[in-house]
This record gives C-alpha cells, sequence and structure tokens, in this order.
C-alpha cells in the first residue's frame, strides 16, 4: 500500500468512527418519549383503511412509511393514496426533529392540496404515557387562512390509533380516525 492510499484509509476510519461517534452523541439529546415513538412508527409502513372513501377522497386506503434521519434527531415521512392495492399519490410528507435547545418536538407536513393547506408547522407533546403522544398543527390554505388540528394517538399491538380534532381556542372537535396497521413485511 502507498503512502497516499494508507493516508486515505486512515482518514476515512476516523471520518467513519467521528460520525458514529457525533450520531451517537446527538441521538442521546432525544429524549425517551421521542425515541419510543419514533422506534414504533419506523418499524415499517403503516396501512389505514379509508372509512371516508367519496368522488373528493378515491383512495381505498392509506399508507405512511417513517425512517430516522442526522444522526436519530430527526424522522423523514410520507403519508400517500393508495388504490387498488397500489401506492397513486403522495399527500403530504413529514419531517419531525427534536429542537435541543428549545426542548421541543417540532413536526412540519408539507404537501399540494388546497382543501388541506399546503404546509403544516407543529408540536408534539409527552403525554405521560409512552404509547400515546399528542400533536397539534397549524396548517397554512394557499389564500392565507389558517386552522389548526391536533391528533391524539395511541401505539400498541403493532397499530397506531389516531384520532384528529379541529382545535378551535381551547376546544378540540372530533374530526376523524383512522387505524394504522403494520404492513407484513
Amino acid at each position: 500500500m502507498n503512502r497516499a492510499m494508507f493516508r486515505n484509509t486512515i482518514f476515512m476510519l476516523f471520518t467513519i468512527i467521528g460520525f458514529q461517534s457525533f450520531s451517537q452523541k446527538e441521538s442521546s439529546i432525544v429524549p425517551e418519549w421521542v425515541q419510543d415513538h419514533w422506534d414504533y412508527v419506523t418499524q415499517g409502513e403503516w396501512i389505514a383503511p379509508n372509512p371516508y372513501q367519496s368522488e373528493a377522497i378515491p383512495f381505498d386506503s392509506y399508507g405512511m412509511r417513517f425512517e430516522v434521519a442526522t444522526g436519530g434527531m430527526v424522522i423523514t415521512g410520507k403519508l400517500y393514496g393508495i388504490k387498488n392495492g397500489k401506492e397513486v399519490k403522495t399527500l403530504w410528507k413529514f419531517v419531525n426533529y427534536w429542537h435541543p435547545g428549545e426542548k421541543r418536538l417540532i413536526q412540519i407536513q408539507y404537501g399540494n392540496n388546497p382543501r388541506l393547506g399546503n404546509i403544516a408547522i407543529g408540536e408534539g407533546f409527552d403525554s405521560g404515557d409512552p404509547t400515546r403522544d399528542e400533536s397539534i398543527v397549524e396548517s397554512f390554505k394557499n389564500d392565507g387562512s389558517t386552522f389548526k388540528v391536533g391528533h391524539k394517538s395511541e401505539y400498541r399491538d403493532n397499530k397506531i390509533i389516531s384520532n384528529s380534532f379541529d382545535v378551535l381556542g381551547d376546544e378540540w372537535k372530533p374530526r376523524g380516525n383512522f387505524v394504522w396497521t403494520l404492513k407484513d413485511q
């Protein structure tokens, strides 16, 4: 092995070791309740039947997938429509990250749906129960108007039971619910 090749090999090893060390340090900043939630949702693909199917909402079911990114401090994902067993349209993409300075779980969603908004920004909350969580996002529509949606979800038995609400001040009015099942891998 010549000197340049040896130097490049050593540099690459230090880079890999340094990156792994950085990743482990960074991910340890994420609180246990967030990490537990992320571990659960990143198991695979989640499928929920569409109980609201109509001409305007033609999907048979919905799917969502998440994956860990950026050294364990971020998860990304997407929500998509399924028709005849095939993924046909991405509805929302998600970025959830732990903000270590503010000690908050920040949620960003973006899509292209004039009815539901194009972007939503919100926050997740520790419910005190590792099998449950809550979040509120504010959606921004094309016309500049906004509305808030809350979610209360339960995680158990390879399912996500998700209830959504219109948030009007302190009042949470039921909006809809989905039961997501982990698809067999």
